[in-house]
């Protein structure tokens, strides 16, 4: 077979990938509780009232979801409280209004039709989609073909298709992490530029962020367009926590994992160390249990092994190979970082950090993998120096 049958048919493969996740998402979508809250969030770039926002809200829900499910989505005290109080339900919408891109989308899709409900999902399976390309484009100059066929597999098992089904800002997330280390392996400067907007899908992205900037700066090249980009990042982080009036993160962190609140602002916290310790505490064991996070664990110790055993300091010699080391590495300091703020270990959290983890594996296999470094490209000499 020929490179250009190859390529054509690895793309065939990709796009049967996207339709099929896009199309099972959307038609067996996860209606958690989140969407209600970001389908209010996006609505209220237009319905400033509390009470006609939470009419709204409420009743297309009544009118999109299965009785059953609006029974479920509206029981418990909690989820009473706030589908029968405005007051209340106006006290959820900061924790959610600071993921501007995704409610901005949303936003966006409604206005030309789409159920808002519906558009929370679109938006998760549309997003897991593009950046699932982007982890092939990203990988493909330095990663054999056929790892690259089981890029997507090692995706479902890792929880590509349960992010893609929620209605939650991850998969837009994810999206973000790809088109940045797309980006920053092509050495192409908008990769400053993306940064800052990284933030905007998921406030805890700046731990990804910051990551970036600190290889980018070690690199020498390009340092003050870095530091404008570093503070472009952390005034839209600051800006957007004081203009949405979020919470601050032991309110965050208390209605996680201790209780959840139905009037937030109103409530005086009282957080310990203890109730730290024992968040922390149930987050190891739902660790310990998650499958996704197993595979991760699995993926970093293989890839440790590689590089130690079989390629030794050639990896650290080339420009390809520093760079893989460092999406390797740099997933592993989000995990653990993210984990000690907010000790959940959902693997949509950590989808796109687990995605890199397995295509650096993959380029640690392959013949291409180390040679990459002695015949470089065109893409790994522009990542020398940003260009």
């Amino acid at each position: 077979m020929s490179k250009v049958e190859s390529k054509y048919l690895l793309a065939g493969y990709y796009f049967l990938f996207s339709l099929v996740l896009m199309g099972a998402s959307l038609k067996r979508p996860i209606h958690n509780w989140d969407m209600i809250a970001y389908a209010a969030s996006a609505k209220r770039f237009e319905v400033n009232d509390g009470a006609a926002l939470h009419s709204f809200v409420y009743e297309e829900l009544r009118q999109s979801v299965p009785a059953e499910t609006y029974d479920t989505l509206t029981r418990g005290r909690y989820r009473q409280v706030v589908s029968q109080d405005a007051h209340a339900f106006s006290q959820q919408l900061p924790f959610y209004q600071v993921r501007l891109l995704y409610i901005t989308a949303i936003f966006l899709l409604a206005k030309v039709g789409v159920n808002i409900f519906a558009a929370t999902h679109l938006v998760s399976a549309l997003s897991v989609a593009l950046g699932t390309w982007l982890m092939l484009f990203t990988f493909r100059p330095h990663v054999d073909t056929l790892y690259l066929y089981v890029l997507p597999v090692a995706g479902v098992v890792l929880g590509l298709p349960f992010v893609a089904r929620y209605s939650t800002p991850d998969g837009l997330s994810f999206l973000m992490v790809c088109l940045t280390t797309y980006l920053l392996m092509r050495g192409h400067r908008g990769v400053f530029g993306i940064l800052p907007l990284c933030v905007l899908a998921r406030l805890d992205l700046i731990i990804f962020v910051v990551l970036v900037w600190i290889h980018l700066w070690r690199l020498g090249r390009s340092r003050l367009t870095a530091a404008f980009s570093l503070l472009a990042t952390m005034l839209i982080y600051v800006g957007l926590k004081k203009y949405y009036g979020y919470y601050d993160w032991v309110t965050v962190y208390y209605f996680t994992f201790v209780q959840t609140l139905t009037h937030p602002a109103d409530v005086a916290v009282d957080f310990g160390l203890a109730d730290y310790l024992q968040a922390l505490t149930s987050g190891v064991e739902g660790a310990i249990k998650s499958k996704p996070f197993l595979v991760y664990i699995g993926l970093m110790v293989m890839s440790g092994f590689v590089v130690v055993r079989r390629l030794g300091p050639r990896v650290a010699g080339g420009v390809t190979s520093r760079y893989m080391l460092f999406l390797l590495v740099s997933s592993f300091v989000y995990v653990i970082f993210h984990f000690a703020f907010f000790p959940d270990m959902s693997e949509r959290f950590f989808i796109g950090q687990y995605m890199l983890a397995t295509g650096v594996l993959f380029f640690l296999i392959s013949r291409r993998g180390h040679l990459d470094d002695n015949h470089p490209g065109k893409s790994a000499d522009k990542m020398a120096g940003i260009e």
